[in-house]
């Protein structure tokens, strides 16, 4: 093919016609269906799901009313955590889980996740 016949072939309608053309769909991955029905109410940590924290990081807060890291200075002996557990709630295959947590400033949290199969993902932390 010549240079000028590639050329041509590059600017003209051809090209328009291939620019043209739809872009292929782009596959998305299956979920697996989630089995979980109803609505839960948790005022306990240990009560959540294990995975759920752990996909959230939140596995190591404390429990609800334990001793926690409030401010910013360290005490002595032995640290504690940032995080201290509020409630969650469970509607279906989302879990929300509300904490708060110290160091400088304290905060209100919330995070998501959200049950694939039998994998929690997050979606909010």
């Amino acid at each position: 093919m010549s240079e000028t016949s590639l050329r041509a072939l590059l600017t003209g309608p051809a090209l328009l016609a291939v620019i043209a053309l739809p872009a292929p769909a782009l596959a998305t991955p299956e979920r697996p269906p989630c089995t979980l029905r109803g609505d839960r109410d948790y005022a306990r940590k240990a009560d959540v799901p294990r995975a759920a924290l752990e996909a959230l990081g939140l596995a190591d807060m404390a429990e609800r009313g334990a001793p926690w890291q409030e401010g910013d200075v360290i005490r002595p002996g032995g640290r504690l955590p940032f995080r201290r557990f509020v409630a969650a709630r469970i509607e279906g295959c989302r879990l929300t889980v509300r904490y708060e947590q110290g160091g400088f400033a304290h905060r209100w949290g919330t995070a998501v996740a959200e049950r694939h199969g039998l994998t929690w993902i997050a979606v909010r932390r």
